[in-house]
Protein backbone atom coordinates (compact mmCIF):
# COMPACT_ATOMS: atom_id res chain seq x y z
CA UNK A 1 0.00 0.00 0.00
CA UNK A 2 2.52 2.19 1.19
CA UNK A 3 4.69 1.04 -1.97
CA UNK A 4 1.59 2.22 -4.38
CA UNK A 5 1.85 5.73 -2.68
CA UNK A 6 4.60 6.49 -3.83
CA UNK A 7 4.24 5.80 -7.02
CA UNK A 8 1.26 7.79 -7.26
CA UNK A 9 3.17 10.80 -5.78
CA UNK A 10 6.17 10.36 -8.53
CA UNK A 11 3.56 10.47 -11.22
CA UNK A 12 1.75 13.28 -10.02
CA UNK A 13 5.12 15.12 -9.77
CA UNK A 14 6.05 13.95 -13.09
CA UNK A 15 2.56 14.99 -14.73
CA UNK A 16 2.85 18.49 -13.31
CA UNK A 17 6.37 19.19 -14.43
CA UNK A 18 5.15 17.94 -17.91
CA UNK A 19 2.43 20.14 -17.72
CA UNK A 20 4.19 23.06 -16.49
CA UNK A 21 7.05 23.28 -19.21
CA UNK A 22 5.31 24.45 -22.04
CA UNK A 23 4.47 27.65 -19.96
CA UNK A 24 7.91 27.75 -18.60
CA UNK A 25 9.19 28.24 -22.30
CA UNK A 26 6.74 30.80 -23.23
CA UNK A 27 7.98 32.91 -19.96
CA UNK A 28 10.64 35.67 -20.38
CA UNK A 29 13.25 36.65 -18.64
CA UNK A 30 11.79 37.78 -15.57
CA UNK A 31 9.88 34.81 -15.50
CA UNK A 32 6.69 37.16 -17.36
CA UNK A 33 4.62 34.83 -20.05
CA UNK A 34 5.78 35.99 -22.95
CA UNK A 35 3.29 37.20 -25.59
CA UNK A 36 5.23 37.08 -28.97
CA UNK A 37 4.24 34.33 -31.20
CA UNK A 38 7.18 32.84 -33.33
CA UNK A 39 4.72 34.46 -35.95
CA UNK A 40 5.26 37.97 -33.73
CA UNK A 41 9.15 37.17 -34.33
CA UNK A 42 9.40 36.74 -37.58
CA UNK A 43 7.37 39.69 -38.47
CA UNK A 44 9.47 41.96 -36.12
CA UNK A 45 12.67 40.42 -38.06
CA UNK A 46 11.15 41.37 -40.79
CA UNK A 47 10.25 44.71 -40.41
CA UNK A 48 13.84 46.15 -39.08
CA UNK A 49 15.69 44.46 -42.05
CA UNK A 50 12.99 46.24 -44.26
CA UNK A 51 14.13 49.53 -42.01
CA UNK A 52 18.06 48.71 -42.27
CA UNK A 53 17.02 48.50 -46.40
CA UNK A 54 15.32 52.00 -46.51
CA UNK A 55 17.83 54.82 -48.09
CA UNK A 56 17.90 57.52 -45.99
CA UNK A 57 14.84 60.42 -46.44
CA UNK A 58 15.62 62.84 -48.98
CA UNK A 59 15.00 66.63 -47.33
CA UNK A 60 13.66 69.26 -49.40
CA UNK A 61 13.70 72.83 -48.91
CA UNK A 62 10.29 73.12 -50.01
CA UNK A 63 7.30 71.33 -50.24
CA UNK A 64 5.99 69.96 -53.75
CA UNK A 65 3.13 72.73 -54.24
CA UNK A 66 1.60 74.21 -57.41
CA UNK A 67 3.84 77.59 -57.79
CA UNK A 68 7.00 78.59 -56.37
CA UNK A 69 8.26 82.25 -55.58
CA UNK A 70 11.54 82.51 -54.94
CA UNK A 71 13.67 85.94 -53.57
CA UNK A 72 17.18 86.05 -54.02
CA UNK A 73 19.43 88.59 -52.45
CA UNK A 74 23.37 88.91 -52.99
CA UNK A 75 25.30 90.58 -55.26
CA UNK A 76 27.32 89.44 -59.32
CA UNK A 77 28.14 86.24 -57.49
CA UNK A 78 23.81 85.94 -58.07
CA UNK A 79 23.61 87.72 -61.26
CA UNK A 80 26.24 86.89 -63.31
CA UNK A 81 25.06 84.50 -65.89
CA UNK A 82 21.77 84.93 -63.77
CA UNK A 83 21.34 82.07 -62.04
CA UNK A 84 17.70 82.41 -60.60
CA UNK A 85 16.39 83.47 -64.20
CA UNK A 86 18.50 80.10 -65.83
CA UNK A 87 17.03 77.56 -62.37
CA UNK A 88 13.09 78.94 -63.07
CA UNK A 89 13.45 78.47 -66.98
CA UNK A 90 14.65 74.86 -66.47
CA UNK A 91 12.61 74.43 -64.07
CA UNK A 92 9.52 75.33 -65.52
CA UNK A 93 10.84 73.35 -68.80
CA UNK A 94 9.93 70.33 -65.78
CA UNK A 95 6.05 71.64 -65.92
CA UNK A 96 6.68 73.55 -62.10
CA UNK A 97 5.58 76.97 -61.91
CA UNK A 98 8.51 78.90 -60.66
CA UNK A 99 9.16 82.66 -60.41
CA UNK A 100 12.33 83.92 -59.37
CA UNK A 101 13.06 87.84 -58.18
CA UNK A 102 16.63 89.57 -57.72
CA UNK A 103 17.72 92.38 -55.75
CA UNK A 104 22.19 91.93 -56.49
CA UNK A 105 24.15 94.76 -57.01
CA UNK A 106 27.39 94.25 -58.22
CA UNK A 107 29.68 94.08 -54.29
CA UNK A 108 27.35 94.53 -52.49
CA UNK A 109 27.18 92.83 -48.52
CA UNK A 110 24.71 91.21 -46.78
CA UNK A 111 24.96 94.62 -44.49
CA UNK A 112 24.20 96.90 -47.24
CA UNK A 113 21.63 95.07 -47.87
CA UNK A 114 20.66 94.67 -44.48
CA UNK A 115 20.04 98.34 -44.81
CA UNK A 116 18.04 98.84 -47.06
CA UNK A 117 14.59 99.46 -47.25
CA UNK A 118 13.48 98.53 -50.20
CA UNK A 119 14.87 95.07 -49.59
CA UNK A 120 12.88 94.38 -46.55
CA UNK A 121 9.45 95.88 -48.85
CA UNK A 122 10.10 93.23 -50.76
CA UNK A 123 10.57 90.56 -48.70
CA UNK A 124 7.18 91.42 -47.41
CA UNK A 125 5.45 90.89 -50.31
CA UNK A 126 5.42 87.08 -49.47
CA UNK A 127 7.61 84.62 -51.19
CA UNK A 128 8.47 81.00 -50.82
CA UNK A 129 12.02 81.24 -50.11
CA UNK A 130 14.64 83.94 -49.35
CA UNK A 131 18.12 83.35 -50.28
CA UNK A 132 20.79 85.53 -49.11
CA UNK A 133 24.35 85.46 -50.68
CA UNK A 134 27.63 87.25 -48.80
CA UNK A 135 30.07 89.07 -50.53
CA UNK A 136 33.21 86.68 -50.05
CA UNK A 137 35.62 89.38 -48.99
CA UNK A 138 33.54 89.47 -46.08
CA UNK A 139 33.82 86.29 -44.88
CA UNK A 140 37.86 86.40 -45.63
CA UNK A 141 40.37 86.55 -43.87
CA UNK A 142 37.06 87.11 -40.64
CA UNK A 143 37.69 89.64 -38.21
CA UNK A 144 35.19 92.54 -37.60
CA UNK A 145 34.07 92.55 -41.49
CA UNK A 146 32.64 88.76 -40.90
CA UNK A 147 30.97 89.63 -37.23
CA UNK A 148 29.22 92.54 -39.03
CA UNK A 149 28.14 89.86 -41.56
CA UNK A 150 26.76 87.87 -38.76
CA UNK A 151 25.14 90.49 -37.70
CA UNK A 152 23.02 91.45 -41.00
CA UNK A 153 22.21 88.00 -41.37
CA UNK A 154 20.37 87.93 -38.07
CA UNK A 155 18.50 91.14 -39.14
CA UNK A 156 17.16 89.95 -41.96
CA UNK A 157 16.31 86.49 -40.74
CA UNK A 158 14.01 88.16 -38.62
CA UNK A 159 12.20 89.78 -41.55
CA UNK A 160 12.28 86.81 -43.80
CA UNK A 161 11.08 84.35 -40.73
CA UNK A 162 7.84 86.83 -39.96
CA UNK A 163 6.84 87.00 -43.32
CA UNK A 164 6.64 83.39 -43.44
CA UNK A 165 9.06 82.39 -46.28
CA UNK A 166 12.10 80.00 -45.77
CA UNK A 167 15.27 81.62 -44.73
CA UNK A 168 18.08 80.25 -46.97
CA UNK A 169 21.25 81.00 -47.52
CA UNK A 170 22.84 80.85 -50.73
CA UNK A 171 26.36 79.65 -49.59
CA UNK A 172 28.36 80.80 -52.07
CA UNK A 173 31.20 79.21 -54.58
CA UNK A 174 34.71 80.34 -53.76
CA UNK A 175 36.81 82.58 -56.16
CA UNK A 176 39.02 80.80 -58.88
CA UNK A 177 42.01 82.73 -57.23
CA UNK A 178 43.64 82.91 -53.91
CA UNK A 179 41.47 85.06 -51.77
CA UNK A 180 43.61 87.15 -49.01
CA UNK A 181 46.45 83.71 -49.44
CA UNK A 182 42.89 81.15 -49.32
CA UNK A 183 43.07 78.24 -51.81
CA UNK A 184 39.54 77.90 -53.40
CA UNK A 185 38.89 74.53 -52.17
CA UNK A 186 40.04 75.90 -48.59
CA UNK A 187 37.55 79.12 -49.37
CA UNK A 188 34.84 76.61 -49.51
CA UNK A 189 35.93 75.89 -45.97
CA UNK A 190 35.15 78.89 -44.71
CA UNK A 191 32.27 79.63 -46.46
CA UNK A 192 30.91 76.56 -44.68
CA UNK A 193 32.39 77.70 -41.53
CA UNK A 194 30.89 80.59 -41.55
CA UNK A 195 27.27 79.98 -42.49
CA UNK A 196 26.29 76.49 -41.41
CA UNK A 197 26.47 77.70 -37.70
CA UNK A 198 24.42 81.25 -38.54
CA UNK A 199 21.91 78.69 -40.09
CA UNK A 200 21.31 76.59 -36.87
CA UNK A 201 20.92 80.42 -34.83
CA UNK A 202 18.66 81.98 -37.76
CA UNK A 203 16.19 79.21 -38.27
CA UNK A 204 17.94 79.07 -41.75
CA UNK A 205 18.21 76.13 -44.48
CA UNK A 206 21.57 76.17 -46.53
CA UNK A 207 22.46 75.52 -50.67
CA UNK A 208 25.96 74.44 -49.76
CA UNK A 209 27.05 75.43 -53.56
CA UNK A 210 30.44 75.84 -51.88
CA UNK A 211 30.75 71.87 -51.20
CA UNK A 212 29.40 71.56 -54.96
CA UNK A 213 32.28 73.45 -56.38
CA UNK A 214 34.50 71.65 -53.59
CA UNK A 215 33.77 68.43 -54.87
CA UNK A 216 34.17 69.61 -58.68
CA UNK A 217 37.54 70.75 -57.73
CA UNK A 218 38.96 67.40 -56.38
CA UNK A 219 36.90 65.09 -59.11
CA UNK A 220 35.97 66.87 -62.40
CA UNK A 221 38.41 68.80 -64.83
CA UNK A 222 36.31 71.53 -65.62
CA UNK A 223 37.34 74.98 -65.28
CA UNK A 224 34.63 76.44 -63.49
CA UNK A 225 35.51 80.38 -63.67
CA UNK A 226 35.35 83.00 -66.34
CA UNK A 227 38.09 84.77 -67.64
CA UNK A 228 38.77 87.13 -64.22
CA UNK A 229 38.05 84.23 -61.94
CA UNK A 230 35.99 85.90 -59.54
CA UNK A 231 33.07 85.21 -61.32
CA UNK A 232 31.70 81.49 -62.30
CA UNK A 233 31.98 80.78 -66.09
CA UNK A 234 29.25 78.55 -67.82
CA UNK A 235 30.16 75.00 -66.20
CA UNK A 236 30.35 76.82 -62.84
CA UNK A 237 26.94 78.60 -63.15
CA UNK A 238 25.54 75.59 -64.20
CA UNK A 239 26.62 73.31 -61.50
CA UNK A 240 24.89 76.20 -58.87
CA UNK A 241 21.78 75.65 -60.52
CA UNK A 242 21.80 72.07 -60.23
CA UNK A 243 22.95 72.43 -56.62
CA UNK A 244 19.98 75.31 -56.22
CA UNK A 245 17.36 72.73 -57.67
CA UNK A 246 18.53 69.18 -55.77
CA UNK A 247 18.63 70.60 -52.71
CA UNK A 248 15.22 73.62 -52.60
CA UNK A 249 12.83 70.95 -54.19
CA UNK A 250 14.53 67.33 -53.33
CA UNK A 251 14.97 66.04 -56.87
CA UNK A 252 17.80 64.64 -58.53
CA UNK A 253 19.64 67.52 -60.98
CA UNK A 254 19.56 64.99 -63.40
CA UNK A 255 15.77 65.97 -64.39
CA UNK A 256 17.12 68.96 -65.89
CA UNK A 257 17.53 70.16 -68.87
CA UNK A 258 21.00 71.31 -69.93
CA UNK A 259 22.11 75.49 -69.89
CA UNK A 260 24.83 77.70 -71.34
CA UNK A 261 25.02 75.73 -74.36
CA UNK A 262 26.94 72.76 -72.42
CA UNK A 263 26.77 69.76 -73.82
CA UNK A 264 24.65 66.51 -72.17
CA UNK A 265 27.92 64.65 -71.30
CA UNK A 266 29.39 67.52 -69.57
CA UNK A 267 25.56 68.29 -68.04
CA UNK A 268 25.44 64.83 -66.59
CA UNK A 269 28.78 64.96 -64.51
CA UNK A 270 27.75 67.93 -62.70
CA UNK A 271 24.38 66.87 -62.27
CA UNK A 272 26.18 64.07 -60.45
CA UNK A 273 28.25 66.10 -58.62
CA UNK A 274 25.01 68.39 -57.73
CA UNK A 275 23.21 65.54 -56.60
CA UNK A 276 26.61 64.18 -54.54
CA UNK A 277 26.30 67.54 -52.18
CA UNK A 278 22.45 67.93 -51.86
CA UNK A 279 20.58 64.51 -52.06
CA UNK A 280 23.77 62.19 -50.31
CA UNK A 281 24.99 64.81 -47.78
CA UNK A 282 28.81 64.80 -48.97
CA UNK A 283 31.25 67.28 -47.50
CA UNK A 284 33.88 66.73 -49.54
CA UNK A 285 36.81 67.99 -47.42
CA UNK A 286 35.65 65.34 -44.71
CA UNK A 287 35.44 62.41 -47.38
CA UNK A 288 39.22 62.09 -48.41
Amino acid sequence: MLFSKKIKRILCIVLAVLFCMPALASCGENGEASSESPESKGESTEESKEEESKEPEIKAILPEKDSYKLLFIGNSATSVNDIPGTLATLCNKLGMNVTAKSIVPGGYTLEQHSNNQAVYTEIEKGYDAVFIQENGTVIIPGGESAKKSLAAIKKLGEAVNKSGAKFCFYVRPPYGKDLSGVKNFDQCIEFDEHFTPAAAENNAECVYVNRSFAYAIKNLSFNLWGPNNAHTGTHGAYLIVCTFFATVFGRSATELDTAYGLSLSDAKLLQEAADKIALEGIIPWENN
